[in-house]
């Protein structure tokens, strides 16, 4: 078993509920939110450390975000429904919360980590790669954000698989080849988001082709 990160269980268990409702509000969907925190405590455990308190979390947040950004990139095809949200959740989805989980992954991220997590915009803007004043644009476009941190904050993973999350993680990295995982599980993130580009890329080739058949 590769040597894990000091920190992951400690970290697991002080923020695994807070992940959890971290990508569930981007994602929009209750297992796709477990498997992309776990993932990101999977990514952390490779870390070689030691880090600080914030440099963990920082971390941390970033990892997730990337997981639950995977997670749009496979499925943005698949839109939310709001009816499939609420029978996951068994719980009725306020008109403000539907509105704010159709936001750009980037706003929702940004306030999160400032409204709930407690981040500086500092920070929130450096594990978002973001330009400070486009992070504070996104807070101050918010209306009503105490209501919805509140809302935000509400929501819960199941008690089990919060509970178990140390206990999976450690299980998972004794049983398989976790940095092989990891490294493969990056290709992949890198593909998916080369996806776009190389169809853009193909439509201007043929755009391009069209335009000097037609110059003949």
């Amino acid at each position: 078993m590769a040597r894990l990160y000091d920190g992951l269980e400690a970290l697991a268990e002080a923020e695994g509920g807070a992940a959890y409702r971290f990508c569930l509000l981007l994602t929009g969907r209750t297992r796709a939110a477990e498997r992309a925190a776990f993932q990101g405590f999977l990514y952390l455990s490779g870390e070689t450390g030691p880090l600080s308190a914030e440099e963990e979390r920082r971390r941390l947040y970033a990892l997730l975000f990337r997981t639950a950004e995977d997670v749009w990139y496979r499925r943005s095809s698949s839109p939310l429904r709001r009816a499939a949200l609420e029978e996951e959740l068994g719980a009725p989805v306020s008109d403000r919360l539907w509105r704010f989980l159709r936001r750009s992954l980037k706003r929702k991220a940004a306030f999160w980590l400032v409204r709930c997590a407690g981040f500086s915009e500092e920070d929130a803007a450096a594990v978002l790669r973001l330009r400070p004043r486009r992070l504070q644009g996104y807070l101050a476009a918010e209306a009503e954000p105490d209501a919805l941190r509140g809302e935000l904050l509400a929501l819960s993973p199941a008690p089990a698989w919060e509970e178990q999350l140390g206990d999976n993680l450690l299980l998972r990295c004794q049983e398989r080849n976790v940095p092989l995982e990891n490294r493969l599980l990056r290709i992949r993130s890198a593909a998916d988001r080369a996806v776009p580009y190389l169809a853009l890329a193909v439509v201007l080739l043929c755009a391009a082709a069209v335009w000097y058949v037609t110059r003949l």
